[in-house]
């Protein structure tokens, strides 16, 4: 036995108990909040040091030295670090927390834009990645490969919308040049009014000019007077699929024939006439009725369908047929009084000579008469 249990200055507050015994050293001084004040805890033997949460080490009365990835008075606070494309160390960003060391936990909730738009897909919506960088769009698809510093800070992919397009926010598409709506999958047509258009528009209402402007495809509330609906549709960026009345087709007219087999007009007068108004066109495709535009020399498709297919009039339409009747008619009536004519005159002719032989024949026989009496006076 040390027999030193009740001796000081020995390097243990509580000294060594006699006979075979563990070392005292964890002396458990406790600090109260109130007043300020140490207290000496019940006696805790055993080898050791005093220990913070997470393996941080006590270096002071109540102050830790925190392992890598802890931090706070206890070491009981976790540390999340990750570096972005641009170099920077963040933390868990956009209200994610750090449950664990460089573990991130991100705020993530179901989507509402099924309520909005009864198409898309329920999901998840929020935030992801490591650092919670990365928005998430339901109407959208991860792209692991996306290379996009902007849109990809945490370098760990993105999510993207259709078209090119780029989440920026949960549920919230930035969409490339030509595309617009929620999901990026909306082309946008639009045309510059320059001064052949307004003619052909034939309006100075500049209210109307805009329509046509933000709208060139549909034009929907253009004619105030009439209700006519949209006049095409805008398919892709700048490419308008115009609205056909009726068209030729060829199947059809072999099949059923009226007004299937009927073709867009083309006035063969053209060098000699205009029968078009200035927001009428004839017709380039097999559609007689409906409306076309201006025309992409490259791709060949409508980029407008502000112009009306012109449909003739009976006359317009047939004017050739019209003016070679009135001909052949002219000319059988001339002729058929020509004939008339000829014959009319021939019937005279013929009727005079009848006239003179008559009367050459009763001047003969007259003469006859007139000697025959004389020669019988002679006699008497």
């Amino acid at each position: 036995s040390a027999g030193l249990e009740s001796a000081e200055g020995v390097g243990a507050d509580f000294g060594l108990k006699r006979g075979r015994h563990i070392r005292v050293n964890y002396n458990n001084y406790q600090r109260e909040i109130d007043d300020n004040t140490w207290t000496i805890g019940p006696e805790v033997t055993g080898e050791g040091i005093f220990e913070c949460y997470n393996f941080g080490s006590c270096v002071a009365p109540d102050e830790c030295s925190c392992k890598d990835g802890y931090g706070g008075f206890d070491c009981g606070t976790p540390l999340c670090r990750h570096e972005q494309a641009s170099g920077d160390i963040v933390g868990c960003l956009n209200g994610g927390i750090c449950a664990n060391k460089d573990d991130c936990h991100c705020i993530q909730v179901e989507s509402v834009l099924w309520k909005v738009y009864s198409e898309t897909e329920r999901g998840l919506t929020g935030w992801t990645g490591t650092d919670c960088s990365m928005p998430m769009c339901i109407q959208g698809h991860y792209a692991p490969d996306c290379d996009a510093s902007e849109f990809a800070p945490g370098q760990e992919g993105c999510y993207r919308c259709a078209n090119g397009g780029f989440c920026v926010a949960p549920d919230k598409c930035q969409c490339a040049d030509g595309w617009s709506g929620y999901d990026c999958r909306t082309p946008v047509c639009k045309a510059e009014a320059t001064p052949l258009v307004r003619n052909q528009l034939m309006t100075f209402d500049e209210a109307k000019i805009h329509i046509f402007e933000q709208d060139p495809c549909g034009m929907v509330g253009f004619n105030t007077l009439r209700d006519e609906g949209p006049r095409g549709v805008c398919t892709l960026p700048n490419q308008c699929t115009c609205n056909c009345k009726g068209s030729y087709d060829d199947k059809l007219c072999r099949l059923i024939g009226g007004k299937y087999c009927k073709r867009p007009f083309h006035d063969p007068l053209f060098r000699r006439r205009n029968i078009l108004s200035p927001n009428e066109i004839f017709g380039t495709r097999n559609c007689y009725s409906g409306y076309e535009g201006f025309v992409n020399k490259e791709t060949d498709l409508f980029t407008s369908c502000h112009l009306k297919i012109h449909e003739p009039s009976f006359f317009n339409h047939y004017t050739v047929l019209v003016a070679f009747i009135i001909t052949f008619g002219a000319i059988s009536v001339f002729l058929v009084f020509g004939c008339l004519f000829i014959s009319v005159n021939r019937r005279k002719k013929v009727n005079r000579m009848e006239r003179r032989r008559i009367l050459t024949r009763s001047s003969v026989q007259s003469i006859h008469a007139l000697a025959y009496e004389q020669g019988g006076r002679k006699k008497d």
